[in-house]
């Protein structure tokens, strides 16, 4: 089974209500369809990321969530 950017992430996704993908080893991705998401909401996905050591990249419309100056 893939495992997204990092499980305490995906954690704080689960509590906030956040739907996701970890199809991707080493990425959480909130696909195009789900990133309807409020500045706040927005703001402490950043903060849970920078925590783990990882970034917020918006490709396509989604957001990826992947390990910092990575190439994922």
């Amino acid at each position: 089974m893939p495992v997204g950017a990092h499980v305490e992430i995906n954690k704080h996704l689960d509590r906030m209500g956040v739907t996701y993908s970890t199809a991707t080893a080493g990425v959480t991705t909130v696909t195009a369809g789900n990133t309807t998401l409020d500045w706040k909401t927005l703001q402490e996905i950043e903060r849970s990321a920078a925590a783990e050591g990882h970034e917020l990249v918006f490709t396509a419309g989604a957001l990826k969530i992947r390990p910092k100056d990575s190439n994922l």
